[in-house]
Order: structure tokens, then sequence, then C-alpha cells
């Protein structure tokens, strides 16, 4: 399956670029150059790799289709990112649906069974449930801490709820600040749905959210309703995301999360400035803590780049975040800094470095710049203030 999507990626390209309004004889030589660049930095990258895994290729041609999509085919970062929270829409209600009717109340009962060794490092099979293939049982744990039964989290298509949460945040987080008007049952589904992966991580970033949006709402009487109401704002997102932090940190979820951080470091030390190699785990893992058990896995995407590429890898990600940051604060696009603001909180604590999606974010931040001629998007110059 995921051969498959890699595979109708490129077609998908392919059929854009043939489509497109934006094919032009210019616009292909800019991508020609975009594409040389990226093969020649990550091939010398792949020269100097211990390791030189075959997936190393498959990320290359992910990352190359996105730039070719953005360059030749993408009409506006907006409409892409509008198009993919419709999509996340329909994932979030089916998902909702189920997780209420089967996981909760239990009315609706398995269709059958899916085996994973996801969350094992011995290579043993773990039993997953599944209803008609579209919904799927992969985690449990007490709600915060609060309650003592354990409760099912919603984890969708996804193999944990963390990457439930991040695909449902970045849709929320669209929502709040991209659109020119808010859609309030849109907006409240996908609350709703990142509500149900029960994820403090998920609960810490939409508060931070909807009150950094609260700034931008514009009129007289919410301007002078806000010298009021800022102080106590603070105090009391303060006390929720203090109490949010005590309760995930008193969990071995935190802990670990904190100890991925220094095993990361350790790991890149060793090769700080090509890394231990893609792909190589055990150059990560023999630094974890014993309490850990067989909880092994890699929790932040920040650590794996270093380990995995060291100063190198984590370069290109580090220039993306500086241009695109640097060009929004000279246009002053607030609203698109505070989106892309969040999706790094995400970045760093969650494990998605080589995802599609988080390519593609990454890839937006250069285009944010605006110090790219073939990055210049016509309908988003036309859209003056919208667009900020």
């Amino acid at each position: 399956m995921a051969r498959f999507v890699k595979v109708l990626l490129g077609v998908s390209v392919i059929g854009g670029i043939l489509c497109s309004k934006l094919y032009s004889a210019k616009r292909i030589f800019q991508c020609l150059v975009a594409i040389l660049g990226i093969v020649l930095y990550v091939g010398f990258w792949y020269l100097v790799d211990p390791l030189k895994k075959g997936g190393f290729l498959a990320i290359l041609l992910q990352l190359l289709a996105i730039v070719t999509y953005s360059i030749l085919v993408e009409d506006s970062i907006d409409n892409t990112l509008h198009k993919f929270t419709n999509i996340v829409l329909v994932i979030a209600l089916i998902s909702l649906f189920f997780w209420l009717f089967g996981s909760l109340l239990k009315f609706i009962k398995p269709t059958g069974y899916i085996y994973t060794t996801w969350t094992s490092n011995s290579g043993t099979l773990k039993q997953v449930s599944s209803y008609y293939g579209i919904y799927f049982e992969t985690q449990s744990l007490t709600f915060l801490g609060l309650t003592s039964n354990v409760i099912l989290r919603n984890t969708a298509i996804f193999t944990e709820a963390p990457m439930a949460s991040l695909v449902f945040f970045i849709s929320f987080i669209y929502e709040l600040f991209l659109k020119e008007r808010i859609n309030i049952y849109r907006l409240i589904l996908l609350g709703i749905a990142v509500v149900s992966t029960i994820s403090t991580t998920g609960y810490m970033l939409m508060i931070i959210a909807i009150t950094l949006r609260y700034f931008f709402v514009r009129s007289k009487s919410q301007k002078q309703l806000k010298i009021f109401i800022l102080p106590a704002t603070i105090i009391v997102m303060f006390f929720i995301l203090n109490f949010l932090l005590e309760q995930k940190l008193g969990t071995g979820s935190g802990s670990i999360r904190i100890d991925d951080f220094i095993a990361g470091y350790r790991a890149w030390i060793n090769a700080p400035l090509f890394g231990n190699g893609y792909g190589n785990l055990e150059s990560y893992q023999k630094y974890m803590s014993s309490f850990r058990n067989n909880n092994l896995g890699i929790s932040n995407s920040p650590m794996q780049i270093l380990a995995f590429g060291g100063i190198y890898l984590i370069f290109p990600y580090i220039i993306s975040i500086l241009t695109g940051f640097t060009g929004m604060i000279k246009m002053k696009r607030w609203k698109r800094l505070s989106f892309y603001l969040l999706f790094l909180c995400s970045f760093i604590i969650t494990i998605c470095p080589f995802q599609m999606l988080t390519f593609y974010l990454f890839v937006c931040l250069v285009k944010e710049s605006g110090k790219i001629s073939f990055f210049t998007n016509v309908r988003e110059n036309k859209r003056g203030n919208d667009y900020r």
C-alpha cells in the first residue's frame, strides 16, 4: 500500500502538470533547477551516509514530487490546504462515529483484526481491532491521569494517537488562521477530533492556538474588551497549560519524551556533521534509559534528524524556517506566522520528520518568504490583506 501511494503521488503530479494553467517553459526550467539542487544536496548526503538504505530513495522521490507540485501545479497554498482539510474532515467524522459508538459505547463491534509490529521492538505481532477497514483501535490509556479506567483513543486510520492528533491539528489551525472566514462547524468537528485522541500535546497546542486567534479579532469593542480580558486570559491559560504539563510529565509518556531528547542528543554528538546513517535506530536506542523497557520508539523529529543525518540533514529544515518566518514578519502576515509557528511546535514534539505532509509544509515555508520568483503566486498576491 505504501508503494502504491508513492506511485499515485507521482502520477497525480504528472497529471496536475498537464492540466495546470501554470504550465510554462519558464516554470519548467525553474523546476528543473530546483530538482537538480535537491538531488545534488541529498545525493552528497547519500554518498557519506554509512548505511545507504533503500528507503532513502523513496523519501527523495516524495520530496521531488512535492516540490514539482508546488512550482508547476499548485495555484495557492491555501487552496491545497483547503482540499487537504476537506479530506481530513471526512476522516475525522468517520473516526468520531466509530470511536463513540464502537470504542466507547460498544454499540458497534469490530468487523475484523489486523496485526502489526509497530509498537513491538521484539518483532511480535499485536492484534488491532478494525471497523470495516476505515477505523482502527491501536492505543488506549487513562484520560490525563484523571480516570482509573482505560479509555480507547481515537487513532482513526493512523498508527498512533499523536499522529492522528497532528493531522487533525494541522487542519484545525488552517481553519483558525488561514481561512478568510471561520466556519465554526468545521472548526468544532476538528477540535473534537483532536480531543478524542486524548493527546496532552494536542490539548496544549489547541489552547495556545485559540488564545492566539482571539487577539487577531479586529473591532473597537473587541479591542477595548481585550484590555480588560487579556490579563485574566493569560493567567487562566497559564494554569491550564501548567496542569496539562504536570499531568504529562507525571506519566511514563512524558518521561519517555524527555528521555528521547537526551538520547537523541547523545546519538547526534557521536556524528555531529553527517549523523549515524538514515534509519540507524540502534545509534539512538542505545542511549535510552532502562526504565523504558520495550518502549524504544522515537517521539520527536529534530533529534531523529540530527541522529540520522547530523547538521547536514537538518540544515534545509532550519533554512526553510528562517526564510519563511523572516518573510512573514517583514510582510506582517501574523496569522500565517501563527499557523507555521504552531506547526513547528507540533513538529518538534511529534515524530514526523520524513512525512509527505511535513515536506509540503516546509516547502510552503520557503514559498512564504516571497524571495524566490517561481514561488510567487498570482492568486495569493491578489488576495492582499486576506493572505495575511
